[in-house]
């Protein structure tokens, strides 16, 4: 960024005079997790089918992909968890978001676990983010960090320093800038508070995923949606963990639902019950 465009950095300067964590502006990346293995007495259900009140949807179950997250729905498939939950967001030519016990988004089982993604199976190793508004998030929250990272280093204590360095700041705030704009969407997540596992399956977000719901990395509950559009820019932020082989036109209708502005069906659509099915 040039000396001009650093001025537009000030926004930041309330939170960077807050404080912030670690030195250094750009933290190193994290070494990938190792895959936890699925218990075999629940691994044995392959797909599932999830009775709504529009009709049935049934999928495939990716173990190879997810198996703690897999593990994780059919715990909760064979408590009745999701018995008589409603899908309480679902936008056209998006998805269908459900498994909110409070029926608002709100709600989990009582507990969190993390992603289960391998980056570099879906591709996210390669490439530049550049200026990608399909990053504009995660750049954004990296931005933030790297700013005030430079801000602390240099003891700027005042909004009035910030403005009388800014012959010092802007070499810095452009080799941070440029270095980021040259890193992979893997790279740019992790930053952004990622982790990835090597060695799963994992599957893009395309039409007829299913995939965890969360509020961040690592932050996984009951909560998941079912795609009726490809979502290539949630790729490698939600986990994958099954797809749909049979319904998917009942997907597309539960999208196409009179809603209200906060995209919630104006007359419910439950689930009423998913049914685990065993391999053959």
């Amino acid at each position: 960024m040039t000396l001009n465009r650093i001025a537009l950095a000030a926004i930041f300067i309330t939170a960077a005079l807050g404080g912030c964590g670690n030195s250094g502006f750009l933290p190193e990346a994290p070494a990938d997790k190792a895959p936890q293995p699925a218990d075999p007495a629940l691994s044995k259900f392959t797909h599932a089918v999830i009775e709504t009140s529009m009709g049935d949807i049934e999928v495939e179950l990716y173990w190879d992909a997810a198996p703690k997250t897999c593990e994780n729905f059919v715990k909760l498939a064979q408590k009745k968890f999701y018995d008589n939950l409603i899908f309480h967001r679902v936008i056209p030519n998006f998805m269908n978001q459900t498994g909110c016990p409070k029926g608002n988004g709100t709600g989990d089982p009582g507990y969190k676990f993390d992603d289960e993604i391998d980056a570099d199976a879906l591709g996210l190793g390669n490439g530049k983010v550049g200026q990608d508004r399909m990053y504009g998030n995660e750049l954004n929250a990296v931005y933030r960090k790297t700013f005030q990272d430079i801000i602390k280093s240099m003891e700027i204590t005042s909004e009035e320093q910030f403005k009388a360095r800014q012959d010092e700041i802007s070499p810095l705030w452009d080799k941070a800038t440029n270095t980021i704009a040259g890193w992979s969407p893997k790279r740019l997540y992790q930053a952004a508070g990622y982790r990835y596992t090597k060695g799963l399956k994992s599957r893009p977000a395309v039409r007829g995923a299913l995939a965890m719901a969360n509020s961040g990395p690592d932050s996984n509950g009951s909560q998941f949606f079912i795609n009726v559009a490809d979502t290539p820019w949630l790729n490698g932020k939600h986990t994958v963990f099954g797809g749909i082989v049979a319904g998917q036109d009942i997907a597309d209708a539960i999208s196409k639902v009179e809603r209200d502005e906060n995209d919630k069906p104006k007359t419910d659509v439950r689930i009423n019950t998913v049914v685990l099915k065993s391999a053959k």
